[in-house]
């Protein structure tokens, strides 16, 4: 394939494929990556960067769910001991939030630089960022409790 060179602005309404991935700038500015491989690597200068993931609730003893970024906790039934396992990808991110019940949700990453347990009780959240080599690492903490 021939490459090609541009010199200025290249308007499209479609977005671009380069390498497989979609990338696609709104005229409200927003931009957004698709990746065929789920990981998507995003750099601003200026700017803020969000992220749009799918979240999971949980009201049981099921394990936390990596593959989305933010994860409810309902505790209305009773405590929860709920195991994390190890990211995917250095640089993942994941929130834990107790949005309902009044009692624990005690999480235990497999690997958690800060400890070895989370426990969240009602209004608390927590902001994880996934290390390789290191575990899961606490960015933020709003009331929860690492031990």
């Amino acid at each position: 394939m021939a490459q090609t060179n541009f010199s200025g602005p290249v308007d499209s309404s479609n977005g671009f494929t380069i390498n497989g991935e979609t990338i696609l700038t709104t005229s409200s500015g927003d931009t957004t990556v698709a990746s065929s491989d789920g990981n998507v690597i995003l750099q601003a200068e200026n700017g803020v960067v969000c992220i749009d993931t799918d979240s999971s609730g949980i009201s049981d003893n099921s394990d936390v769910d990596v593959s989305t970024g933010f994860v409810t906790f309902d505790t209305t039934g009773g405590a929860t001991a709920n195991a994390m396992p190890d990211g995917t990808v250095s640089g993942q991110l994941m929130v834990l939030v107790h949005t309902a019940g009044g009692n624990d949700a005690v999480v235990t990453p497999a690997t958690f630089f800060n400890g070895t347990t989370i426990t969240l009780t009602l209004g608390d959240s927590i902001f994880l960022l996934w290390a390789t080599g290191a575990g899961w690492v606490v960015l933020g903490n709003q009331g929860a409790a690492i031990a």
